[in-house]
């Protein structure tokens, strides 16, 4: 019985042995999952701060080991650092920052690089390979470093250690390589993350510089011909997206930089604008953008050469106007310099490669702006010009064969035309050049003249004329050593002097002279307005020649209307092809940005999957942007086509329902629907049909915000009738002929806030008409309104645009 009793208590013993160990581990189990959740909330919580995240794995991973220590290393260049650590003294935090770990054996950490395995050295001071010179400091004896692996490559190492010889258990290793696990998860979403915020970054940048380019090409296209306003805008946005302080804009004309825009510059300080000119004679930033024609970019203006070498230029924007950076680019078309954008910083920072292309881009606007207006001011000379021959015909035509009329026109149109005080024409008639008609010449000099007789030598501007046969230009008489009829000079005050001769085959018959009180050389398209007047002189009889000059000009301008439509629709197939590169890169962006969010590539958390989605919606909204303006180019080029195919009015307006469902009961309106019973079958562009009642749907609830929305349809007359009508404020009188305009919107605080392009309508109108139909608004102010629609029911041809 002794024996038996004994024998039941060594059972009961190592029962209760048995039970405590199991408590012992449920509880280290129970510890293990509790901090492994702590580190998951860590990381959930973290907000991508990846410090919080480690600093809370190694002190749990410390902790859990029994360890006294523990680090979190990642790799810096050629060496290994901290990242974070736990239980260590502050001696051994110094050396470790003194001490970065080596590639190679001699730590456990190199070991676990090179291995890409766990390394567990029971005891460091009986391992002879171990020599990093933070062993002492550390006071460890037992080490564990496990590798943070992501596919195969190291992303770090966590270490853990004693101060005794004490082996870690398996469990504890592999607890270490649960929490290396985290480690590299959370490592990788920071890594994602900031790849992702800098990307964001990137294309709102780059759609600000191209929103900034498009403003500028607003402002000249809406500006022909006036070139300030195209300055300033240009300067402010460009001052604005490279975060500058100051700049100005300098035209290059006769070795002279003369600034004809500003903005911000500092008090005391011109920089060329206005009065003050900068010469590059004593320049040499100046000069070396003369001569490369190639941006100069200062990031510290204090270490230029021109600054060091006391530059006034750069001396004054420095010391008067506080710059420390800046940046130059030359306005030059092919090799011609034309002018140059400056902007300046006052703190020392560079500007990056895509500002420094932001500048030029506007610069190349700047040089199309200035083109424009040559372009223009020469179409005005040109017009100026057609239009005095066109007086001076129209007098030939009313005159018949009276000349007179004719050549006084000529030399009147001549003086204003060329700037000229006074003009006169010459008719040969028996060896001599009497005048015929006079402009500015006073009854004194022409008594005076009278009297001294016209003199034919190479001495006198008549002389010369006729004698070469062709025009003859003296710049200044007191310079030209040959001139020699000074009684005439002395009579007129005349310096500058043009004379054109009047040929009839080849042979002079007249003279056509102007003269200027000022030196005040003639320009070449001045003297060749007046070959041309001399010719007319010359035929001025000829009806017939001269009116077939007159259609030659008109061909001309038809020609250039031409071609300017030719240039319109050029543009449009551009917009149009800018839509469709804007498309494809945006398509990849949205179709990356799902996969992401269904966990394609790995499980996102919560806050990716927000940041994720938010990326989707405004992508989408994006790419409706862009797509409105693509149909609207294609409007524009004549590519917008229609698909004709038979169709079901009553499955449109179910598909535009349910697409405009949800948006109605987010704003908790009604949206009904009364369709006619047995529709017939349409023929048309389904596809162009739904997107037209889309929009009217979609605008209908963006401006209702309580009530109901209605759509109509029906059919009579051989059309299909459909109206959309809302409960919304109504649309103004005034504007309810121009909501189907491109690009306009209800000027009113409310249509602001809604947001949209002012597309949306104009499109809608041209499909509506391309299916020969008709489409407008019955509306009252605070009343709502309702769009109508007729589109034949069955569209006997296609339509275009075009």
């Amino acid at each position: 019985m002794a024996s038996e009793a004994s024998a039941a208590g060594n059972t009961h013993q190592r029962i209760g042995g048995t039970n405590a160990d199991l408590e012992r581990e449920l509880a280290e189990a129970h510890r293990r999952e509790s901090a492994t959740a702590e580190v998951l909330k860590a990381i959930s919580r973290s907000n991508f701060n990846l410090q919080e995240v480690l600093d809370s794995l190694i002190e749990s991973a410390v902790q859990l080991t029994s360890a006294e220590t523990g680090l979190i290393i990642r790799q810096d260049g050629e060496v290994y650092r901290a990242a974070a650590i736990y239980g260590a003294s502050p001696e051994f935090i110094e050396v470790a920052k003194q001490n970065p770990i080596p590639q190679g054996r001699q730590s456990a950490t190199g070991r676990a690089v090179l291995e890409r395995r766990i390394i567990h050295i029971h005891d460091v001071s009986a391992d002879p390979e171990y020599t990093w010179v933070g062993r002492q400091t550390a006071g460890v004896r037992t080490i564990l470093a496990v590798p943070m692996l992501r596919e195969d490559i190291v992303l770090g190492v966590i270490g853990c250690g004693r101060r005794e010889v004490q082996p870690f258990t398996a469990k504890q290793i592999e607890l270490v390589q649960t929490f290396a696990d985290q480690a590299v998860i959370a490592i990788e979403n920071t890594r994602l993350f900031e790849q992702l915020q800098a990307r964001t970054l990137e294309l709102q940048e780059s759609l600000e510089y191209q929103m900034a380019t498009s403003d500028v090409l607003q402002v000249i296209s809406s500006s022909p011909g006036q070139l300030q306003p195209v300055y300033e805008t240009m300067l402010s946005k460009a001052l604005r997206h490279c975060d500058a302080k100051f700049g100005g804009l300098f035209r290059y004309e006769r070795g002279v930089f003369q600034g004809v825009a500003g903005i911000g510059i500092p008090e005391g300080l011109l920089l060329g604008v206005e009065e003050d000119a900068a010469s590059p004679t004593t320049n040499s930033d100046l000069k070396s953008l003369i001569a490369s024609r190639q941006p100069l970019h200062s990031p510290d203006l204090r270490e230029s050469a021109s600054y060091l070498a006391g530059d006034p230029f750069i001396v004054g924007a420095v010391e008067r106007g506080g710059a420390r950076a800046a940046l130059l680019v030359p306005l030059a078309k092919e090799d011609s310099l034309i002018g140059a954008l400056a902007i300046y910083r006052q703190e020392t920072r560079p500007f990056t490669e895509k500002q420094i292309q932001l500048v030029e881009t506007f610069a190349n606007q700047a040089l199309i702006a200035i083109e424009n207006a040559r372009l223009l001011n020469e179409l005005r000379e040109s017009l100026q010009q057609q239009t005095a021959t066109a007086d001076v015909l129209n007098v030939i035509s009313r005159s018949k064969f009276d000349l007179q009329p004719v050549l006084e026109t000529l030399v009147a149109s001549a003086a204003h035309l060329c700037d000229a005080p006074m003009v006169a024409i010459h008719v040969q008639r028996d060896n001599t050049l009497p005048g015929r008609a006079r402009h500015g010449f006073s009854a004194e000099m022409v008594k005076a003249l009278s009297k001294i007789g016209q003199v034919m030598d190479h001495g006198s501007l008549a002389g010369r004329t006729i004698a070469q046969a062709r025009p003859e230009h003296i710049a200044d008489v007191d310079t030209d050593a040959d001139y020699t009829f000074h009684d005439f000079t002395r009579i007129t005050g005349a310096r500058s002097m043009l004379g054109v001769p009047l040929l009839r085959d080849g042979r002079p018959v007249g003279l056509l002279s102007l003269y200027r009180t000022r030196v005040a050389p003639f320009t070449p398209r001045q003297i060749e307005l007046m070959a041309t007047f001399a010719d007319q002189a010359v035929i001025a009889i000829e009806n017939a020649r001269l009116f077939e000059e007159v259609q030659a000009r008109t061909h001309e301008l038809a020609r250039t209307v031409q071609e300017l439509e030719i240039a319109g629709q050029h543009k449009s197939q551009f917009v149009a092809n800018m839509s469709h590169e804007l498309r494809t890169p945006l398509a990849a962006i949205l179709g990356y940005a799902e996969l992401m969010q269904e966990g394609f590539y790995e499980p996102q958390g919560p806050k990716s999957l927000d940041a994720l989605t938010r990326i989707r919606s405004n992508g989408k909204h994006l790419l409706g942007l862009i797509n409105t303006v693509l149909d609207i180019a294609k409007i524009e080029s004549g590519q917008f086509n229609l698909n004709l195919g038979e169709y079901a009015l009553e499955n449109v307006i179910e598909t535009v329902r349910a697409a405009t469902e949800s948006l109605a009961e987010t704003k908790k309106l009604s949206l009904t629907t009364d369709v006619g019973k047995r529709l017939p079958i349409g023929l048309g562009d389904e596809q162009r049909l739904t997107q037209v009642l889309l929009n009217l749907v979609g605008n209908a609830i963006k401006f209702t915000d309580a009530g109901e929305v209605r759509i109509t349809a029906g059919a009579t007359n051989g059309d299909f009738a459909v109206s959309v009508t809302d409960t919304g404020p109504g649309i103004p009188p005034k504007e309810q002929t121009r909501i189907f305009e491109q690009f306009h919107q209800v000027d009113s605080s409310n249509t602001k806030a809604k947001g949209g392009t002012g597309l949306g309508l104009a499109i809608a109108k041209q499909i509506v008409e391309m299916h020969g139909g008709r489409i407008w608004v019955e509306t009252t102010v605070g009343k709502g309104a309702m769009f109508r629609l007729e589109v034949p029911i069955r569209v006997e041809q296609h339509k275009s645009t075009a």
